[in-house]
């Protein structure tokens, strides 16, 4: 009978493939729903699949390809009782899978950055929200919205694009305004594309920006150094070569900056 068949036709449709055309009709809070349940899968945020076995990476947004089906696990045929966990061969404490630990840690925090996405572009005040909820605008949130956003405009969703650049965006403004002042100037810094950018940040702090450059033991010049340690550590990608010629100008700027200060502090004593 026809109930049947579509009933079985149901049935045997992925979630994701449910997800992927709510997304194309650029119903994004909807959309955001289903990433949901995408990210409640060990999907993207680890190359290690749930059952321990290596799997190339795979998108850790909810904008995936669709009918990305997760990798298989094959059965394991040894049988692990209680008293077996607890009282290995050797006598020692048998420990967590820490792999299956960071995953699972993963994934939670994808989903908390989800939730808080979605908390913003359901919002008519996007500042006032995120000012409500400013702890949950963590590394992890932008690092997750800035996925959104980039997957949306690759796949030509330019609604869906625009309306995860605002909410980062008002996002971004109320987290900078909880920064200190050196982290607030590097931000600024780094954000700025050019030399040109970078010197109208110079302006725009005025004299201030010798007083932040050596506020609490050169604070600034400690957290640039971090940054640039960080970067040097990473894989090779194409953004890593522009990055560190970024941070390298931004030392070499700023330390002019400091020395220019300390010459006319010295010829006014």
């Amino acid at each position: 009978p026809r109930s049947s068949r579509s009933h079985a036709t149901r049935q045997s449709r992925k979630p994701e493939d449910e997800f992927w055309q709510r997304s194309r009709k650029l119903d994004l809070v909807d959309s955001l729903s289903g990433a949901k349940m995408l990210a409640s899968k060990p999907t993207g945020v680890s190359r290690w699949s749930a059952c321990g076995r290596r799997q190339p990476p795979t998108p850790r947004h909810p904008f995936a390809t669709a009918n990305t089906a997760a990798p298989r696990c094959r059965t394991s045929r040894r049988v692990f009782t209680p008293a077996a966990a607890a009282s290995p061969a050797d006598g020692a404490p048998r420990q967590p899978d820490q792999a299956h630990a960071k995953l699972e840690t993963a994934r939670m925090a994808q989903l908390r950055a989800t939730d808080m996405l979605a908390k913003l572009l359901e919002a008519s005040d996007v500042e006032g929200v995120a000012r409500q909820y400013v702890e949950s605008l963590n590394e992890e949130f932008f690092m997750t919205a800035s996925a959104y956003m980039s997957l949306a405009r690759k796949e030509g969703n330019a609604e869906v694009a625009n309306r995860l650049e605002r909410a980062l965006s008002a996002a971004w403004v109320v987290k900078q305004g909880t920064l200190r002042l050196e982290l607030q100037l590097l931000n600024k810094l780094v954000r700025a594309a050019t030399e040109q950018e970078r010197k109208q940040v110079y302006m725009e702090s005025g004299a201030d920006v010798a007083d932040t450059l050596s506020m609490n033991e050169r604070w600034f010049f400690s957290m640039l150094a971090r940054m640039t340690t960080d970067v040097e550590k990473q894989p090779v990608n194409q953004d890593k070569g522009a990055l560190l010629t970024r941070l390298r100008a931004i030392q070499k700027e700023t330390e002019a900056i400091e020395k220019q200060a300390a010459k006319q502090a010295a010829a006014q004593q």
